[in-house]
């Protein structure tokens, strides 16, 4: 359910899929004018998931639970500086993609730039194998979409 929230909730955003990139590329609308044809669209859209992920489920959801049962959050966050890092990474990401794009600066450049940052501040960190997640990446993925978008 929460993997279907997130993909819903995406839905404004150009990258959030290839078929976004891919008709937008194609009918040349820049970040910011797909954003404001589909956040109406994106609030319809989650309102509407979320109504019937709640009625599906409704015999599931326990009325009540035990914070005592929860993990500690901050066991979960294995590198610090990373995780800050993170979000500081985002920020600018939304803040490229909102506003060097109409500048010109493809939303490929700005994505990459902030990769980098993130995979440099990552690696210095070593708790993080950064080698082992480039060598692990589905790059198959990656050469899929990219015959996709060429065929």
């Amino acid at each position: 359910a929460a993997g279907f929230i997130a993909d819903t909730a995406s839905l404004p955003l150009v990258v959030s899929n290839l078929v976004n990139i891919v008709s937008a590329d194609y009918f040349d609308i820049g970040f910011n004018e797909y954003a404001s044809i589909m956040v109406p669209v994106n609030i319809v859209s989650v309102a509407a998931t979320l109504a019937m992920l709640l009625w599906f489920f409704r015999k599931d959801l326990p009325k009540t639970y035990d914070l005592k049962q929860l993990d500690n959050p901050d066991e979960a966050i294995h590198d610090r500086a990373t995780f800050v890092a993170g979000w500081w990474v985002l920020a600018l990401l939304l803040i490229g993609f909102f506003v060097i794009e109409p500048l010109g600066v493809p939303i490929s450049a700005i994505a990459a730039v902030c990769a980098f940052i993130l995979y440099v501040i990552a690696a210095r960190g070593h708790a993080i194998n950064t080698s082992k997640v480039l060598k692990e990446a589905p790059w198959q993925v990656v050469i899929f979409s990219l015959g996709m978008y060429l065929v």
